[in-house]
């Protein structure tokens, strides 16, 4: 009786298909903006590229929940942020996943802040897509957005010589009208894919947008 239930058992496990579970990881993420803007210092314009992250796409984070307080491990370096005038801590968060390959592995929706443009309509100030996968070492895809209010530059108008100076006031007026510079909300892409070492921090480095994420095994 006992060799048949064990030759039963042998016959199992060599029948049944090897398959072995995605590990889990840690994942937290630091997303942060330059307060100053590169066109406005004398660099290029940053939010120039047409490409825009699909933004109804992915899964939201809280399908998967957010880590304790006490489980991120990154605080200090958001403390170091916030001291620095130059930067801006736009969002830190920290969730666990299974991370599989990049055909099974879900985009992630990433969402903070809010911008109100001279409309009134109010969008994220910051938003995107991450993806974590291995292929076959750690990487992630990065398409995120930033959006900030801004005024646009002055246009040129050409200058028209009228007769009566009623004309040539009313014309001045115009000019000045459509020279002033108006409100709007500037867009910022960050597209980028970096391999993501195990426990140390990796920097994805954009015109306006900076991202630090860290990918801790789940023992």
């Amino acid at each position: 009786m006992l060799k048949r239930l064990f030759c039963l058992f042998v016959a199992l496990i060599t029948a049944a298909p090897v398959w072995a579970a995605d590990p889990v990881y840690e994942v937290e993420i630091i997303a942060f903006t330059r307060t100053v803007d590169p066109a406005m210092s004398g660099g290029e314009d940053a939010s120039l590229s047409a490409h825009r992250p699909d933004l109804d796409s992915g899964f939201s984070l809280d399908m998967l929940g957010g880590l304790p307080i006490d489980n991120l491990k990154l605080g200090n370096v958001v403390a170091r942020l916030k001291a620095d005038q130059n930067y801006q801590v736009l969002l830190h968060q920290a969730w666990r996943q299974p991370v599989g390959t990049s055909a099974t592995a879900p985009w992630l929706q990433l969402s903070a802040g809010s911008v109100t443009d001279e409309s009134g309509n109010s969008q994220p100030e910051f938003a995107g897509l991450v993806k974590l996968y291995r292929n076959p070492y750690l990487f992630m895809d990065a398409d995120l957005l930033l959006r900030r209010l801004g005024m646009s530059k002055p246009t040129t108008a050409s200058q028209t010589q009228y007769a009566g100076s009623a004309d040539v006031s009313a014309a001045q007026a115009t000019v000045e009208a459509s020279a002033a510079p108006a409100p709007t909300i500037k867009e910022y892409p960050l597209v980028s894919s970096n391999r993501v070492m195990e426990g140390q921090i990796t920097y994805f480095d954009g015109p306006m947008l900076g991202l630090l994420v860290q990918a801790r095994p789940v023992k």
